[in-house]
């Protein structure tokens, strides 16, 4: 989204504050596309840290490129000579894996290399390769999960999960393969595929003569960095004949934090077809309460590491009042993800917050379960016991 010459002039600015941090005998060098090396001589890997925590400090800090205020994300994996390698191929790609270690424990992190994160590496291209096949055959599903107006039973909408059953390894979780989905590339396609499912799938409850609901889809980094997102969704809602305004984008914090200019405008234009948006696992990032504000945003979703914490923690009780009282003070809607107990849907409505999704009514169903619910209840939750 920022265009050739931004990101250029980005990576000349990241190599020069990579500099800055490091000492004058060290080597900084840019690897390739986003990557840098740093080649150090230190006694021992321990002496590294400090300067690894630097680096991981240093990197969180905006980027000021030509008038835009522009995030970046630092995983980092180191190997050291001779314990991880004897030559520069071997080093390299030793701190590679490690690397893609500190990736999926949620980047601005760094891993060192151990020997089994060679193992880790080969499942992980297997994994890979047993995705591509997927998505060519589309072996790929979309599952919904019930989103409920806790006070009232009805249902209010649906958010859209993918799904991937393999034939050898069974159910593989989201959180195994969306990153490489991610990493791949892969994700453009499969994202714009579950969008417009979705919105089919809507369509057809309607259709099925049940009450309209809203269906809530997640987007992904890279789509939110696509220049023609606005005009996927654009297509998407017309194909189906779907309204613009029951369908909501869900997008990450760190999603936004990654160009965060770029990534108003975008908001900004997705809001003005009438899409609505919801900003995924709030609290769990790091955007400023600011930055919510330059933000086009309906609703926040409390995320489910805190509400599975009520009844247990005080300081996550008093985090999650924190994030209702936020949503209400900018006027937004708010949801919680992960509602499993009565004891959770008592505390949020006693507060504030409405709405919720979670076990304690549904996991995430087929589109002919929906039906179902949406049937058997008119619009009134039932608690469904199922396995997805």
């Amino acid at each position: 989204m920022v265009g050739h010459r931004v990101g250029d002039a980005l990576l000349t600015r990241v190599a020069k504050r990579l500099q800055r941090l490091v000492r004058a005998t060290d080597l900084v060098a840019r690897y390739g596309g986003d990557e840098f090396i740093i080649v150090a001589e230190r006694s021992d890997g321990a002496q590294l840290i400090p300067m690894l925590d630097r680096l991981i400090v240093a990197m969180r800090e905006p980027f000021h490129v030509s008038g835009q205020e522009l995030y970046v994300e630092a995983s980092i994996g180191i190997s050291t000579y001779p314990q991880d390698g004897r030559d520069a191929d071997t080093l390299i790609r030793n701190a590679d894996a490690a690397m893609y270690l500190a990736k999926s424990r949620g980047r601005n992190g760094y891993q060192f290399y151990r020997p089994e994160l060679n193992r880790a590496a080969a499942q992980k291209l297997q994994l890979s390769t047993k995705l591509k096949r997927a998505v060519k055959a589309q072996a790929l599903a979309v599952a919904y999960q019930p989103q409920i107006d806790m006070q009232t039973g009805q249902v209010v909408g649906a958010e859209a999960l993918l799904r991937w059953h393999d034939p050898e390894l069974g159910a593989v979780s989201p959180a195994a393969f969306i990153p490489i989905a991610e990493e791949t590339g892969l994700i453009q396609g499969i994202g714009e595929w579950v969008l417009r499912t979705a919105c089919r799938q809507a369509r057809a409850w309607r259709d099925a003569g049940l009450p309209p609901i809203r269906v809530s889809v997640n987007v992904s980094p890279l789509q939110l960095e696509r220049s023609d997102l606005v005009k996927v969704v654009r297509s998407a809602l017309d194909e189906a004949d779907w309204p613009a305004e029951m369908l909501e984008l869900e997008v990450t914090e760190g999603a936004l934090m990654r160009n965060a200019d770029d990534a108003a405008r975008v908001l900004h234009d997705l809001r003005g077809l009438g899409v609505k948006i919801a900003i995924d696992d709030f609290g769990t990032g790091y955007s400023s309460l600011s930055y919510l504000q330059r933000f086009s945003i309906d609703r926040i979703k409390i995320d489910r590491a805190f509400v599975q914490q009520i009844g247990r923690d005080d300081g996550y009780e008093a985090l999650t009042l924190a994030v209702i009282a936020i949503a209400n003070a900018l006027k937004f809607d708010v949801i919680a993800e992960g509602v499993e107990f009565d004891s959770h849907r008592h505390f949020l409505v006693e507060h504030g917050c409405v709405e919720g999704q979670g076990f304690l009514y549904s996991p995430a169903v087929s589109g002919e379960d929906i039906a179902d619910i949406l049937r058997a209840t008119g619009s009134q939750a039932r608690q469904v016991i199922a396995s997805e």
